[in-house]
């Protein structure tokens, strides 16, 4: 449980972290030019880096080895009492739970759909001789060695499978209709998505994207990924094919003005719905460009680039969450940023012990008071000086937002270990109104939650 709540929580900073690097990544490749298959490379790059901070493990800070070993040996005393008692409360936050169950949702939907096209593919017979001989003739010249080839009745694009094998799926009245010209420039690009490895980038992208279902900058880039590598097997067909542009061009259009009328002896172009054909003009507007000579350095160059700068955010949104205190604290932009500057900075100063003190103590709204309360308890056991100020705030602060996040505080620092503290956290969880306070407390205090009921 802590793993997860741990996980999603790095998942949570990091979004805000690398939001920015993710979309400036993004307005350099709009402002230069670049392959086609440059950029379906960096999306993939840039939606990998949203998802870093979940795989990037955690150091420990100096200081830290005592607090570390005390909160692993509280919650493993909080997890036996949670199973011993009836009461046991839900270990996630109701963010964390929306998130969890929207996550399960999606990817139980594409498990489901995953099922239904291995049932379909089941169904499909196997493509005529005239057919599978011409398209495999295409595949073994391109490298490819292993491939079904299935025909359908129904109008819809040519597709290509990889559940388990390459199986390429081609309605046989397709194939009679399309002029022989531009036959193998279709066939080619559906096989350049299986050269290029785009089945298996897809499904990486999906399984991020599903992750991070709230975010919908994880959405863009898995759009704009599906997008360019369309128009990079678009270019792999002709570089390979050594064909003009029209011929491609042809058989993209006639393909989808066939879907759009099949019972048509001809394809029309008008019968392309209007999104439809707005992604076509930008496959064929890129398909007559010229090619862009000498730019797969400078790709390359810039996936590196990238690459370096969301895992170097990455790492630092990893290290700013210690071990200690990972289960204790909820999910904060704030904190995060508080936390990124002790990262940086190193062990606290006696100075900074005396500013959170008196931050505390003379802020003049709760929110200055109660940020001043959070800092303490970054400190861990190096904050133990600040334990009567922190039991002050619990005792007499007017808010409650303060006094939770100074009861919090007390239980980072582990004042609960000290039997004097832990005696008046007792008595205090008693006087305590909010039932808030009074669950933060009985938190600090779980192992012995009967003793001061």
């Amino acid at each position: 449980m802590d793993s997860i709540a741990a996980a999603l929580e790095r998942l949570w900073l990091g979004q805000f972290a690398l939001g920015p690097v993710v979309i400036a990544g993004w307005l350099v490749l709009g402002f230069v030019r670049f392959r086609p298959s440059t950029k379906a490379w960096a999306a993939m790059v840039l939606l990998a880096t949203l998802a870093l901070p979940a795989f990037l493990p955690t150091l420990e800070q100096p200081g830290q080895a005592l607090a570390t070993v005390r909160a692993q040996f509280a919650r493993t005393e909080i997890a036996a009492t949670t199973q011993a008692s009836p009461s046991g409360t839900w270990p996630w936050s109701p963010f964390e739970t929306i998130w969890l169950l929207g996550s399960l949702t999606l990817f139980l939907r594409a498990a489901t759909r995953l099922a239904a096209a291995r049932r379909y593919l089941n169904q499909l017979p196997q493509a005529p001789d005239e057919i599978r001989t011409a398209m495999e003739k295409l595949a073994h010249a391109n490298g490819i060695h292993r491939l079904s080839v299935l025909t359908t009745t129904e109008a819809c694009s040519p597709a290509l499978y990889r559940i388990p094998q390459p199986t390429l799926v081609f309605p046989a009245d397709l194939w009679r209709r399309l002029p022989e010209e531009s036959r193998s420039s279709v066939v080619r690009h559906e096989l350049a998505h299986l050269v290029r490895g785009d089945p298996w980038a897809r499904a990486v992208a999906a399984c991020i994207t599903y992750a991070l279902w709230w975010n919908p900058l994880a959405w863009f880039l898995r759009h704009r990924l599906q997008r360019h590598g369309e128009m990079a097997a678009d270019a792999w067909a002709l570089r390979r094919g050594g064909e003009p542009p029209e011929l491609l061009a042809q058989g993209l259009l006639f393909t989808q003005g066939w879907i759009a009328r099949p019972s048509d002896q001809g394809a029309s172009i008008a019968a392309i719905s209007s999104r439809a054909g707005r992604k076509m003009a930008q496959r064929l507007r890129q398909l007559f460009r010229p090619p862009i000579a000498g730019g797969g350095l400078l790709g390359v160059l810039l996936c590196v680039a990238l690459a370096y700068a969301g895992g170097s955010v990455g790492w630092m949104v990893a290290q700013t969450r210690g071990p200690a205190n990972s289960a204790a604290e909820p999910l904060s932009v704030r904190g995060f940023l508080a936390r990124a500057l002790i990262t940086l900075e190193g062990e606290s100063r006696p100075e900074d012990l005396a500013t959170y003190v008196d931050r505390l103590r003379n802020g003049r709204t709760p929110e200055l008071r109660r940020m001043g309360a959070d800092d303490l308890g970054n400190l861990f056991e190096n904050g133990r000086p600040a334990i009567p100020a922190l039991l002050e705030a619990l005792e007499r602060d007017a808010s409650i937002s303060v006094r939770r996040e100074a009861a919090d505080a007390l239980g980072r620092i582990g004042a609960q270990s000290m039997p004097e503290v832990r005696h008046q956290l007792q008595q205090r969880f008693k006087r305590e109104p909010a039932p808030r306070v009074r669950r933060q407390i009985e938190d600090v205090l779980d192992p012995d939650r009967d003793s001061f009921r």
